[in-house]
């Protein structure tokens, strides 16, 4: 290899090749294989692209964290931007409107504790009665709430709200809530008031855990013996019903999907109680399999359905019963694929 130095059009370039010979004398002329490459000009644009390309990094960084924390000295014309505007719709928001959405947060955190769709529809309509709202209609399903009002100055307001959350059986924030709609009548507070009340009716307290897990295990014992089990199989049906109960507590997909939760959680129970029965720690599968399921049978939801449908919320009713049936399917499916499944493994 022989390196090559030309001037061409007064620029300066290597060129390296091979001397390759162009007749049978073996003389060289002046035609090579070669690469020409550049080199000052590549590693300038490379640096002036690093440097330009870093700029702008820094420059977006530093605008996202002067965007979100805007609680700094030196903030972004974004961020005071956005920050006026929230603060102008708060202020543009009538005492009319937040009374509306006041009540919507009573209504969606009584279908959330599992209270009726009358109980909510009834609930809202004497709130904004007692604040002297007119003309009052209030429409609930599952899954939305809408409000529409008329204020004493003639003003009708139209709100509504969409319910997204796992819903749950909790009769006591039921009953709190309800005396709340109570006092609410009784005294009229502000609409701030009623928020803060409600949200600390819906974070309450953490209580123990090991009331949950007894409950859990006296209840699946009883079952298992009821439904003709014996005192061997109760050691075996507490150990899972512990197991569903921390399932339940963590709450694995329950929010996003209670179908894939509940056959989650019922493969695995399955599993885990043919894994005992093997081991010698209960005698009946089935029993014990009972005594577990009537822990996640949705029978208190089965039973609102059917209060909702002969009170004439036919809509109510019916996605309601067919969640409930669609969530005993899941139970029933995922302990039939629990035991095909340990029966070929075990």
């Amino acid at each position: 290899a022989t390196a090559v130095q030309n001037v061409r059009n007064g620029q300066q370039s290597y060129e390296v090749g091979s001397i390759t010979p162009r007749n049978g004398f073996g003389e060289c002329g002046g035609h090579y294989s070669m690469y020409t490459q550049p080199v000052r000009c590549r590693c300038g644009f490379g640096v002036c692209l690093f440097f330009i390309g870093t700029r702008v990094f820094v420059s977006v960084t530093l605008l996202n964290f002067l965007t979100n924390y805007g609680t700094i000295a030196w903030r972004s014309p974004i961020a005071i931007l956005v920050n006026q505007q929230r603060k102008s719709i708060e202020t543009m928001r009538t005492r009319e409107e937040q009374l509306v959405d006041a009540s919507l947060d009573v209504g969606k955190a009584l279908l959330l504790a599992g209270g009726e769709v009358t109980r909510v529809e009834d609930t809202i309509t004497r709130i904004l009665h007692a604040y002297g709202m007119q003309k009052i209609g209030v429409f609930t399903i599952t899954s939305l709430i809408e409000v529409t009002a008329c204020t004493p100055d003639g003003d009708e307001i139209v709100k509504a709200r969409r319910i997204v959350g796992g819903f749950t059986t909790n009769l006591n924030q039921v009953e709190q809530l309800n005396a709340l709609s109570r006092e609410i009548c009784s005294s009229c507070p502000p609409p701030q008031e009623i928020t803060a009340r409600i949200t600390a009716i819906r974070h309450p307290k953490a209580e123990p855990g090991w009331i949950s897990y007894v409950g859990a295990m006296l209840a699946s014992g009883s079952f298992a013996v009821f439904f003709g089990g014996t005192l061997a199989d109760v050691p075996a049906t507490a150990l899972l019903a512990c197991f569903i109960n921390w399932m339940d507590r963590k709450g694995i997909y329950k929010k996003e999907n209670q179908l894939l939760f509940y056959l989650l959680c019922s493969i695995l129970t399955g599993f885990l109680g043919c894994l005992l029965v093997r081991l010698g720690a209960g005698a009946h599968l089935d029993k014990i399999l009972i005594g577990c399921i009537m822990l996640t049978i949705p029978g208190i939801s089965i039973t609102y359905a059917m209060r909702d449908m002969l009170l004439g919320e036919s809509i109510t009713g019916l996605f309601r019963f067919l969640e409930s049936l669609l969530i005993a399917a899941s139970i029933a499916g995922g302990f039939l694929l629990s035991t095909i499944i340990a029966e070929g493994v075990l």
